[in-house]
Formats: structure tokens, C-alpha cells, sequence
């Protein structure tokens, strides 16, 4: 396994024990606070993305969340478009929050290797790019009560995204091309999300 290999699996392993950290937060949450929100975006599972999300109050108008997306597949022969990222957000919500609109700050960064795909903008075709991503957002969305205890809302986010790693020929193991950067300006997030309300 090459250098660069190790030091994103280790990457991997932090932002891995970070979101185990906040699962075992959370009942000190639940007990805290008034409401806590347990989301999964369906877009992301249509996907194959496995992802979970955790937001709470921390004023009647202001929250605070994080959010973590994992894809372990590889799909037909090489292509793959495996990453595990992590998603801070704080959100405003003019009316109270957890009710209607709401906008806000989205950060984001995480681990990825992708390969034999035609990504627009940036084609994969015939490579594997390894290595790592941030970036931030401005996101705005909707969420509105189905019940009790569940809840439905529909994001979308605008930023920047900047990647940094190397690029290797396809198959896999195949030779080293170079070091590759890359920058992104338009949609981050696009998320319609099932929630489960804890009150």
C-alpha cells in the first residue's frame, strides 16, 4: 500500500471516530435539549451514499449539526466513487427552529477515491483520483412537521470545493500519473431528508 494510501486510510479513521464520538454524544443531547433531529438524506441513498445526520437547538432561532456520508461500493470493473465526509452546519430559522424556512453555513471535508467515471467538468475515464476535500456553503431549505415525532425537509447548498491528491492510472495498483488540484464553485448539497423528531 503507497504513502499516500496510509495516510488516507488514517484520515478515514479519524473522521470515523469523530462521527462514533457524536453518536455516544447524543444522549447527553437528547436529554438537553428540548428537540434533537435524526435525518437521512434519500437522494444520498439512491445514490448507494450510507449517511446520517444529527442537529439541535442551541437558541429558540439558531442550531448547530453535523453530518456524515459514507460510500464503501465499487461499481462495474473500476469505477467507484467511494468517500466518507463530514458535514458542520450551523442553521437560522426566522420563525423558530425546526419550523419552515431556514438558512445558514455549511462546512465540509473528507476522503475520497474515485475512479472510471466522466464526472463533468473533470472526467475520470480512465484514472483513479485519491485524496482529500473541503470546502463551505450557503445553504437554505424548508422543513415542515409530518407527525409527531417525524418531520420531512428539502435543502439546498451553494459553495466552493476544493480537492487535493493524486492521480493514478486505472486498473487498480496502475502507475502513478501526478498530483492533482481542483476547484468547484456552484451546488455542494441538494438533500430531501426523512427526520425523526427525539423530544
Amino acid at each position: 500500500m503507497s504513502h499516500t494510501q496510509n495516510k488516507i486510510k488514517m484520515k478515514k479513521y479519524f473522521l470515523i471516530s469523530q462521527v462514533v464520538s457524536l453518536l455516544f454524544l447524543f444522549p447527553v443531547f437528547t436529554n438537553a435539549q428540548e428537540k434533537v433531529l435524526l435525518k437521512t438524506n434519500l437522494l444520498g441513498w439512491s445514490m448507494g451514499n450510507l449517511n446520517i445526520d444529527l442537529e439541535f437547538p442551541v437558541s429558540p432561532y439558531v442550531s448547530v449539526g453535523l453530518g456524515g456520508s459514507y460510500n464503501p461500493w465499487q461499481y462495474m470493473s473500476s469505477q467507484r466513487l467511494q468517500h466518507l465526509i463530514l458535514r458542520p452546519e450551523a442553521r437560522y430559522y426566522p420563525c423558530r427552529v425546526f419550523r419552515k424556512y431556514f438558512f445558514g453555513l455549511q462546512g465540509l471535508y473528507g476522503v475520497f477515491n474515485a475512479g472510471g467515471l466522466n464526472i463533468p467538468f473533470f472526467s475520470l475515464k480512465e484514472k483513479r483520483y485519491i485524496g482529500t476535500l473541503w470546502g463551505t456553503s450557503v445553504i437554505g431549505g424548508y422543513q415542515f412537521p409530518i407527525g409527531k415525532h417525524w418531520s420531512f425537509e428539502s435543502l439546498i447548498g451553494i459553495g466552493y470545493i476544493d480537492t487535493r491528491g493524486k492521480l493514478y492510472e486505472l486498473p487498480r495498483c496502475g502507475n502513478l500519473i501526478g498530483r492533482k488540484t481542483a476547484s468547484y464553485l456552484g451546488i455542494t448539497d441538494v438533500a430531501l431528508s426523512f427526520i425523526y423528531v427525539f423530544n
